[in-house]
């Protein structure tokens, strides 16, 4: 993606489907007194929303939940229409979006309860309270899930929410618009702007935008965190990695295989916490390599409409030219291709998956994150080996690792691999009920899980003599 485009998240409105490479719809951006008129309408919708009880936001979250079982057919066709994602992909999205509502309906009235705490005043507790606004910038790669994940728990705690969505999902965006609408959600709770990057500026400058939340790239990230940090305001960053998984030499490898090509393939390979460098021990290195390659054949490009597809096109025609761009490159640095690594011919957007080893640990590469169907595997020296390259690089999303012994991976996962969230004997996953997050260069703050109502709150300390 070239850095303009690469600013803060700002392509074209176009929707294009990216199985033939045709035009869906161009979509009109806001005009500046739209955008200004969208924004006053939170600011006027928020002062009502905090002062419900709990108990009717969280009925207007089953709502919502009823919503999407209602419509979950329609949201799918759209996701897979805009991203390319095998069709059932997108259902298992719109279902766990389900599951996050369910999560906060049932959990936010404990995570909300005022903590007392002893202290020498008579009576002292804190509490957690609505900050207004939140601007969700969002991606394309999961274009409900990732708004879902942020937006339950800023209704739940008494915010409103503004979106910023891709430019080519915006059909998605009108679809979550659409949603909120028949589950009776009140205006002034959630605006879409279908805006770009010189009106995506304005609207993080805007007064009544009290947080912003990014999931993207490392550059739109430090874009969008220094415009907030420059007013102040709360920013939450998940800016994607270059996520290790490593197996050990007593791991079981037919498990570690599969888990391995399916997290990969997941999204044709366009996941920010699916494995991108595979470290395996080089007493088994040959072993698994033949495994994968079993695998891997099992992985057929095909029609992302039909139930049984599991690979399909990459998103846009720039993701596609980037990931060739770096399949190329390491190719020059001395990879050795040993399954795919050719685009497809064809009017999509699609790539054959790949399997490349004899792979250097070239710093370039450690620190670059590769979005498509291309497993990486590298050869470590022994546990230590492993884990030491496992820790280099920028990044700190996620990290799995592969071995039958649970109490040794255990105190590794703790004390000896730096990631937001470390898998044992599976791969990275989000979850409703986990934090989700990353350090270094995959950014700040948490999502999900009781971290999820406190990121954009302010935790109020009430204290009475």
């Amino acid at each position: 993606m070239n850095q303009t485009a690469d600013k803060i998240y700002s392509f074209r409105l176009h929707s294009i489907n990216p199985a033939n490479g045709t035009s869906i719809e161009k979509h009109s951006e806001l005009t500046e007194s739209n955008l200004e008129n969208r924004l006053e309408s939170l600011a006027q919708g928020f002062q009502k929303w905090r002062s419900i009880p709990l108990s009717e936001r969280l009925e207007a979250l089953k709502s919502i939940k009823s919503s999407l079982r209602n419509n979950e057919s329609s949201l799918a066709d759209t996701v897979t229409l805009e991203t390319g994602k095998p069709i059932a992909q997108s259902l298992a999205e719109i279902r766990k979006c389900v599951d996050l509502c369910d999560y906060y309906i049932n959990t936010s009235h404990s995570i909300l309860e005022p903590t007392t705490v002893d202290t020498p005043f008579e009576k002292s507790y804190y509490t957690l309270k609505p900050l207004g606004t939140v601007l969700l910038i969002m991606p394309w790669n999961y274009p409900i899930w990732q708004v879902f994940r942020t937006m339950v728990p800023a209704l739940a705690l008494g915010n409103v929410v503004a979106l910023k969505h891709a430019g080519n999902v915006q059909l998605c965006a009108k679809k979550i618009e659409t949603l909120l609408d028949d589950a009776g959600i009140p205006e002034g709770i959630f605006v879409n702007l279908p805006i770009e990057e010189t009106l995506t500026r304005q609207a993080i400058n805007h007064p009544t935008i009290k947080g912003v939340s990014l999931t993207g790239s490392v550059n739109a990230g430090k874009s969008v965190a220094a415009l907030a940090g420059k007013r102040l305001i709360k920013s939450v960053m998940e800016l994607g990695g270059n996520d290790p998984l490593i197996v050990l030499k007593d791991a079981d490898l037919q498990l570690a295989a599969e888990k391995t090509v399916a997290a990969r393939m997941t999204n044709c390979g366009q996941t920010c916490i699916s494995p991108k460098r595979i470290i395996v021990d080089r007493s088994i290195h040959d072993e698994f390599t033949s495994l994968l390659l079993n695998e891997i054949s099992k992985y057929k490009a095909s029609d992302p409409r039909h139930v049984d597809c599991k690979l399909g096109p990459m998103a846009r025609a720039d993701i596609l030219h980037s990931f060739q761009t770096k399949l190329n490159q390491a190719r020059a640095k001395g990879a050795r291709c040993l399954f795919g690594g050719n685009a497809i011919d064809s009017n999509g957007f699609w790539h054959e998956p790949t399997l490349f080893t004899n792979l250097p640990r070239d710093p370039d590469m450690v620190n670059d994150e590769v979005f498509g169907p291309a497993l990486y595997l590298y050869t470590s020296k022994n546990e230590a080996d492993a884990l030491e390259f496992a820790n280099q690089g920028r990044f700190g999303l996620g990290a799995s690792l592969f071995t039958r012994d649970l109490e040794k991976a255990e105190k590794l996962a703790n004390d000896s691999i730096h990631a937001g969230s470390v898998f044992i004997n599976s791969t990275v996953k989000s979850h409703p009920k986990l934090p989700f997050g990353g350090i270094g260069e995959s950014g700040y703050g948490r999502e999900l899980g009781p971290h999820g109502l406190s990121e954009f709150a302010n935790v109020k300390t009430i204290a009475i003599k």
